[in-house]
Protein backbone atom coordinates (compact mmCIF):
# COMPACT_ATOMS: atom_id res chain seq x y z
CA UNK A 1 0.00 0.00 0.00
CA UNK A 2 3.26 2.30 0.84
CA UNK A 3 3.68 2.47 -3.24
CA UNK A 4 0.11 2.35 -4.17
CA UNK A 5 0.17 5.58 -2.04
CA UNK A 6 2.67 7.22 -3.59
CA UNK A 7 1.20 6.27 -7.09
CA UNK A 8 -1.84 8.01 -6.36
CA UNK A 9 0.43 10.83 -4.59
CA UNK A 10 2.28 11.56 -7.72
CA UNK A 11 -0.53 10.54 -9.94
CA UNK A 12 -3.98 11.49 -9.40
CA UNK A 13 -3.28 14.42 -7.48
CA UNK A 14 -5.90 17.49 -8.21
CA UNK A 15 -3.48 20.01 -9.11
CA UNK A 16 -1.84 17.46 -11.89
CA UNK A 17 -5.45 16.22 -13.10
CA UNK A 18 -3.65 13.24 -14.57
CA UNK A 19 -5.86 9.95 -15.46
CA UNK A 20 -5.08 6.86 -16.53
CA UNK A 21 -5.87 7.80 -20.18
CA UNK A 22 -3.69 11.28 -19.68
CA UNK A 23 -0.54 8.49 -20.11
CA UNK A 24 -1.35 7.15 -23.92
CA UNK A 25 -2.48 11.39 -24.66
CA UNK A 26 1.03 11.60 -23.49
CA UNK A 27 2.93 8.92 -25.68
CA UNK A 28 0.84 9.25 -28.72
CA UNK A 29 1.30 13.29 -28.70
CA UNK A 30 4.69 12.30 -28.56
CA UNK A 31 4.73 9.59 -31.57
CA UNK A 32 1.92 12.00 -33.36
CA UNK A 33 4.04 15.24 -32.93
CA UNK A 34 7.70 13.68 -33.49
CA UNK A 35 6.46 12.53 -36.81
CA UNK A 36 4.40 15.83 -37.77
CA UNK A 37 8.23 17.76 -37.01
CA UNK A 38 10.05 15.19 -39.39
CA UNK A 39 7.17 15.79 -42.06
CA UNK A 40 6.71 19.69 -41.70
CA UNK A 41 9.94 20.80 -39.76
CA UNK A 42 7.90 23.19 -37.57
CA UNK A 43 9.39 23.75 -34.54
CA UNK A 44 6.49 23.77 -32.54
CA UNK A 45 5.98 19.95 -33.24
CA UNK A 46 9.73 19.28 -31.48
CA UNK A 47 8.24 21.54 -28.86
CA UNK A 48 5.55 19.00 -27.88
CA UNK A 49 7.15 15.87 -28.89
CA UNK A 50 9.72 17.19 -26.46
CA UNK A 51 7.24 18.14 -23.18
CA UNK A 52 5.64 14.99 -23.36
CA UNK A 53 8.51 12.89 -24.13
CA UNK A 54 9.89 14.60 -20.41
CA UNK A 55 6.56 13.56 -18.92
CA UNK A 56 7.37 10.03 -19.76
CA UNK A 57 10.37 10.29 -18.14
CA UNK A 58 9.58 11.46 -15.04
CA UNK A 59 6.98 8.75 -14.83
CA UNK A 60 9.38 6.07 -15.54
CA UNK A 61 11.04 6.83 -12.59
CA UNK A 62 8.14 5.56 -10.53
CA UNK A 63 7.59 2.70 -12.69
CA UNK A 64 9.94 1.16 -15.03
CA UNK A 65 7.37 -1.91 -15.92
CA UNK A 66 4.86 0.70 -17.38
CA UNK A 67 6.91 3.07 -18.56
CA UNK A 68 10.30 1.91 -20.35
CA UNK A 69 9.05 0.46 -23.53
CA UNK A 70 6.67 3.71 -23.86
CA UNK A 71 10.07 6.23 -23.34
CA UNK A 72 12.37 3.55 -25.03
CA UNK A 73 10.19 4.02 -28.26
CA UNK A 74 9.49 8.36 -28.00
CA UNK A 75 13.09 8.68 -27.43
CA UNK A 76 13.66 6.40 -30.60
CA UNK A 77 11.60 8.44 -32.36
CA UNK A 78 13.74 11.63 -31.15
CA UNK A 79 16.45 10.24 -32.45
CA UNK A 80 14.70 9.77 -35.48
CA UNK A 81 13.86 12.99 -35.58
CA UNK A 82 17.03 14.20 -34.81
CA UNK A 83 18.44 12.36 -37.67
CA UNK A 84 20.04 10.53 -34.99
CA UNK A 85 20.16 7.18 -36.39
CA UNK A 86 22.42 4.71 -34.58
CA UNK A 87 20.31 6.17 -31.41
CA UNK A 88 17.57 5.37 -33.01
CA UNK A 89 17.82 2.20 -33.82
CA UNK A 90 19.10 0.70 -30.59
CA UNK A 91 16.58 2.39 -28.64
CA UNK A 92 13.52 0.86 -30.76
CA UNK A 93 14.87 -2.21 -30.57
CA UNK A 94 15.36 -1.81 -26.57
CA UNK A 95 11.69 -0.76 -26.91
CA UNK A 96 10.53 -4.00 -28.97
CA UNK A 97 12.17 -5.83 -26.12
CA UNK A 98 11.19 -4.60 -23.39
CA UNK A 99 7.46 -4.27 -24.24
CA UNK A 100 8.09 -8.46 -25.10
CA UNK A 101 9.49 -8.70 -21.55
CA UNK A 102 6.52 -6.94 -19.95
CA UNK A 103 3.52 -8.40 -22.01
CA UNK A 104 2.43 -5.03 -23.57
CA UNK A 105 1.71 -6.52 -27.10
CA UNK A 106 0.03 -3.79 -28.41
CA UNK A 107 2.70 -1.42 -27.51
CA UNK A 108 5.36 -4.07 -28.69
CA UNK A 109 3.42 -4.35 -32.10
CA UNK A 110 3.31 -0.16 -32.49
CA UNK A 111 7.31 -0.54 -31.77
CA UNK A 112 7.75 -3.15 -34.41
CA UNK A 113 5.81 -1.28 -36.61
CA UNK A 114 7.70 2.10 -36.35
CA UNK A 115 10.62 0.13 -36.70
CA UNK A 116 9.37 -1.17 -40.55
CA UNK A 117 8.89 2.19 -41.34
CA UNK A 118 12.30 3.46 -39.88
CA UNK A 119 14.11 0.63 -41.55
CA UNK A 120 12.29 1.37 -45.18
CA UNK A 121 13.21 4.75 -44.72
CA UNK A 122 16.98 3.90 -44.73
CA UNK A 123 16.32 2.01 -47.63
CA UNK A 124 16.42 -1.25 -46.28
CA UNK A 125 13.87 -3.44 -47.51
CA UNK A 126 14.25 -6.59 -45.93
CA UNK A 127 14.62 -5.62 -42.63
CA UNK A 128 11.74 -3.55 -42.88
CA UNK A 129 9.64 -6.43 -44.19
CA UNK A 130 10.71 -8.21 -41.60
CA UNK A 131 9.94 -5.71 -39.09
CA UNK A 132 6.44 -5.48 -40.86
CA UNK A 133 5.91 -9.37 -40.70
CA UNK A 134 6.36 -9.35 -37.10
CA UNK A 135 4.04 -6.36 -36.15
CA UNK A 136 1.36 -8.17 -38.39
CA UNK A 137 1.88 -11.13 -35.68
CA UNK A 138 1.30 -9.03 -32.73
CA UNK A 139 -1.66 -7.20 -34.06
CA UNK A 140 -3.12 -10.37 -34.89
CA UNK A 141 -2.18 -11.25 -31.14
CA UNK A 142 -4.13 -8.58 -30.48
CA UNK A 143 -7.22 -8.57 -32.32
CA UNK A 144 -6.31 -5.69 -34.22
CA UNK A 145 -7.44 -7.15 -37.83
CA UNK A 146 -7.69 -3.54 -39.30
CA UNK A 147 -4.34 -2.57 -38.79
CA UNK A 148 -3.14 -6.22 -39.71
CA UNK A 149 -4.94 -5.59 -42.99
CA UNK A 150 -3.18 -1.91 -43.44
CA UNK A 151 -0.35 -3.28 -43.40
CA UNK A 152 -0.45 -6.04 -45.59
CA UNK A 153 -1.65 -3.51 -47.91
CA UNK A 154 1.33 -1.12 -47.09
CA UNK A 155 3.83 -4.54 -48.21
CA UNK A 156 2.10 -5.51 -51.36
CA UNK A 157 2.42 -1.49 -52.02
CA UNK A 158 5.88 -0.79 -50.66
CA UNK A 159 7.64 -4.26 -52.11
CA UNK A 160 5.48 -5.32 -54.76
CA UNK A 161 4.37 -8.60 -52.64
CA UNK A 162 2.10 -10.28 -50.26
CA UNK A 163 2.58 -10.99 -46.83
CA UNK A 164 4.57 -14.13 -46.27
CA UNK A 165 4.49 -15.90 -42.98
CA UNK A 166 7.80 -15.36 -40.86
CA UNK A 167 10.52 -18.48 -41.24
CA UNK A 168 10.66 -17.87 -44.99
CA UNK A 169 13.42 -15.78 -44.92
CA UNK A 170 15.95 -13.78 -42.52
CA UNK A 171 14.30 -12.13 -39.68
CA UNK A 172 17.27 -12.67 -37.50
CA UNK A 173 17.15 -8.67 -36.57
CA UNK A 174 14.25 -9.32 -33.77
CA UNK A 175 15.81 -12.78 -32.41
CA UNK A 176 17.35 -11.26 -29.36
CA UNK A 177 21.00 -11.60 -31.21
CA UNK A 178 22.28 -8.98 -29.21
CA UNK A 179 25.71 -10.00 -30.10
CA UNK A 180 28.59 -7.11 -31.05
CA UNK A 181 28.59 -8.80 -34.69
CA UNK A 182 24.77 -8.48 -35.20
CA UNK A 183 24.83 -4.81 -33.67
CA UNK A 184 27.84 -3.57 -35.85
CA UNK A 185 26.11 -5.48 -39.13
CA UNK A 186 22.90 -3.41 -38.79
CA UNK A 187 24.95 -0.08 -37.87
CA UNK A 188 26.64 -0.96 -41.17
CA UNK A 189 23.33 -1.43 -42.71
CA UNK A 190 21.99 2.30 -41.44
CA UNK A 191 24.34 3.96 -43.07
Amino acid sequence: LKFTDLYCEHFLTEALQLRYTSIYNEFYEALITFYFMRQTGEERYWVRGNNALLKIREWSVHSDWNFKNKLLLVEAEMHNTQKDFDKAASCYEASIRAAQEHKFIHEEAIAIELAGIFFLERGLHQISKSFFGHSIECYEKWGASAVVKRIKVRIRDEFGTDYVQPGSGDDSILSGDSSEEHSSKKRQLIH
